[in-house]
């Protein structure tokens, strides 16, 4: 580095520190363009005991100046540059690394606090990890943009990535817990209690590294790559779960320079403004139809804050499911910024699924106001979104938006009223999700009952709790039909399943055509007659539903598989159920077998196979047709007899018919239809043996 930009370089800095020696606050100094600060900050080590109610705002607490637009100068200079060797990415951070480059108060300050502020949450520690322990929305909330990790009682952790529903959250590794009021089922389907779970910084904030530092990079830091998911949240309400691509470029809005320092970590510069989404095919968006403003202290006070302002309005809830981050400028009475402070989710802000987004400042290590300064005045904040143009708006603070220190009577009569008449309620006369919701405001109000914070943490817990009881949503009748259409054949039978819900009616059941088909009134059990379709009307109480019954007619034949034989013929025996129309026959070989197409009488002609289809109306159905040759057999040919004496021919024919018998002398023998021989005198005689039009000879000698 030139020796003329060291100084440049060096002078910010300089006067920065002779400043905060004299006690004075940090006022904005003016260097060429481009400067960059350079150096080596040790991180201040504050307590709680540091500071009180009645010194907020003492000279010994110093807001640091923003000096952010040098950093981003130098920043951008840097990496149209070098553009081409950087990676692009999105990264997660705590809250110290990010705010470190931004010129706000204690930026590097990781000191925790045990201090409870008004709404019982120890949140006045500088940019450490934010500890609940809250076993409701708050995780829900916590997924959107924020790294939140669960703690369990036997020491398991588990990294939230999104919920998949109100009881299951998707953890970063990909596998699923389920998670009610504390209770974590986990894959193996073994269970423990939560003990906490802490938001330790943001998940998605874009980076750009060097292409040589990358592979350092991603070792210390959870990454998403250009065309990975961003996936968060959970739909309450006008807040929306998201699921996107990742696209990080050079000219995304807010991207921050991962600079490696000489023990390999790394180092972020000031975040840039840019014109991208940093989501694949998405542009930027700009807030719309939002209306801002500050709270009365009350409101403040119940989140723990010493000021707040609230973001409402239609546009508000896509705003709030993409915010990550938050920065407050204070410029008092004049238009000189005189203290510039970063924000913690949970601990500062926070958003409704109905009541807007919550932006508070709490006295805290993170936030103390410069000296002689009282919080009134000229305030600008700037709200962070992914995928956003960053949002400013300016507020001005009278004594009326600021809590004030000191203690005041609390009066819970009407939050415990609220609280009784919300316990006569029935969770069997609501909706699931309105009650669920309903539930944990309950819970809520009771904990602050037990132990009151402030007179504002009490209001609020009403207001929610009211809130919540509007909310709920009263279950409505309603009646399911197993099936919406059944295909029924003519002579069969099915019962119309019905499920109904918070109704004490009984279903009935008509048919609009009981030719077709008959319902029985009560039962539902459907019986199909003939071919045609009917409606089944359900009817319970004022609720109406309908089935569609198509019946179909059928025909059926006494076998699927038929023996035939040559020259003996038979009539195919059908049955006809559902149709008044006759069935007509066909034969696909009418060489082997033919058939009468009304009468259903077959004639096989020889040896071989058809296929008979039967058809009548839409029904159709086949008969497989195997004609044989008829055969007759003797077991013998011949035998010897004598006078008056007999013998009986034994023969076999197939098919089974009756087989004639016929002697060519009756003057040597005889024979009746049994095939009983009778010698008359001496002599031959042949006996001619016949049976399906096949014949056979028996030789007869008399003696």
């Amino acid at each position: 580095m030139r020796k003329g930009n060291l100084i440049k370089l060096a002078a910010p800095a300089i006067l920065s520190a002779a400043m905060m020696v004299s006690g004075l606050p940090v006022m904005g100094a003016e260097f060429s363009d481009g400067a960059t600060v350079e150096a080596t900050v040790e991180e201040a080590t504050v307590t709680t005991d540091d500071f009180s109610a009645d010194e907020f705002g003492s000279e010994e607490e110093t807001p640091f100046v923003d000096e952010q637009q040098a950093e981003a100068d130098q920043f951008s200079a840097t990496a149209e540059e070098t553009q081409d060797g950087y990676k692009y990415v999105y990264a997660s951070l705590t809250w110290d690394q990010y705010w470190a480059s931004e010129g706000v108060y204690n930026a590097t300050n990781t000191t925790s606090s045990d201090e409870k502020d008004t709404k019982g949450e120890t949140d006045k520690g500088g940019f450490d990890a934010v500890t609940r322990a809250t076993r409701n929305h708050g995780l829900h909330r916590g997924s959107f943009q924020s790294d939140t990790v669960i703690y369990d009682e036997d020491g398991g952790s588990y990294e939230v990535s999104y919920w998949s529903d109100r009881n299951t959250i998707v953890l970063t590794d990909g596998t699923s817990i389920g998670f009610n009021n504390g209770v974590i089922t986990k894959p193996d389907g073994s269970t423990a209690e939560m003990k906490e779970y802490k938001v330790k910084g943001m998940k998605y904030i874009p980076v750009a590294v060097k292409a040589e530092d990358y592979d350092a990079f991603k070792a210390q830091y959870s990454v998403v790559e250009d065309g990975g998911l961003l996936i968060g949240g959970f739909g309450e309400g006008v807040l929306s779960g998201y699921s996107k691509t990742a696209n990080v470029t050079a000219e995304t809005n807010g991207l921050k320079e991962a600079v490696k320092n000489s023990d390999g970590t790394f180092s972020f510069t000031a975040r840039k403004t840019g014109s991208g989404s940093g989501i694949a095919d998405e542009a930027q968006k700009t807030v719309s139809n939002v209306e801002t403003g500050l709270t009365a202290a009350e409101k403040a006070e119940a989140y723990g804050a010493f000021i707040r302002a609230d973001i409402k309005g239609e546009g508000y809830g896509d705003l709030g499911a993409n915010m990550y981050a938050v920065k407050w400028v204070y410029y008092g009475n004049g238009d000189t910024p005189l203290a510039t402070y970063g924000t913690k989710f949970a601990a500062d802000n926070w958003m409704h699924k109905s009541m807007g987004i919550q932006l508070g400042l709490t006295k805290s290590v993170r936030c103390q106001l410069p000296t002689d300064t009282d919080g009134t005045g000229k305030w600008e904040i700037t709200v962070y979104a992914m995928g956003y143009q960053d949002f400013t708006f300016t507020v001005n603070a009278t004594e009326e938006n600021l809590v004030q220190p000191g203690e005041n009577e609390i009066t819970t009569y009407n939050l415990t009223e609220l609280v009784k008449q919300a316990e006569t309620l029935k969770e069997e006369d609501y909706t699931a999700e309105s009650w669920v919701v309903f539930a944990g405001e309950l819970q809520e109000a009771k904990d602050e009952l037990a132990s009151p914070n402030s007179q504002a943490t009490v209001n609020e817990a009403y207001e929610h709790l009211n809130a919540a009881m509007k909310g709920l949503v009263l279950k409505q009748p309603s009646m399911t039909l197993g099936k919406k259409s059944i295909t029924l054949d003519a002579g069969k039978t099915s019962t119309l399943s019905v499920k109904t819900e918070n109704t004490t009616e009984t279903p009935s059941f008509k048919s609009s055509n009981t030719k077709v088909a008959t319902v029985n009134k009560t039962t539902g059990k459907i019986t199909a007659k003939a071919e045609g379709t009917t409606t089944i009307t359900v009817t319970c109480g004022s609720l109406t539903e309908t089935c569609k019954v198509t019946v179909k007619p059928v025909v059926t034949v006494s076998s699927s598989k038929l023996t035939a034989y040559k020259g003996v013929s038979t009539t195919l025996k059908v049955t006809v159920k559902g149709s008044s129309k006759a069935p007509t026959f066909k034969s696909s070989n009418t060489k082997v077998l033919t058939v009468n197409k009304t009468t259903g009488k077959i004639t096989p002609k020889a040896a071989g196979k058809t296929t008979i289809t039967v058809t009548c109306g839409s029904a159709k159905t086949t008969c497989t047709v195997t004609v044989k040759n008829p055969t007759l057999t003797l077991t013998k040919s011949s035998a010897s007899i004598s006078v008056k004496k007999t013998t009986t021919i034994k023969a076999k024919a197939t098919p089974s018919k009756t087989i004639k018998y016929k002697s060519s002398n009756t003057k040597v023998a005889t024979v009746n239809s049994k095939g009983v021989v009778k010698g008359i005198r001496k002599g031959k005689a042949t006996i001619t043996v016949t049976c399906n039009g096949v014949s056979r000879k028996f030789t007869v000698t008399v003696k």
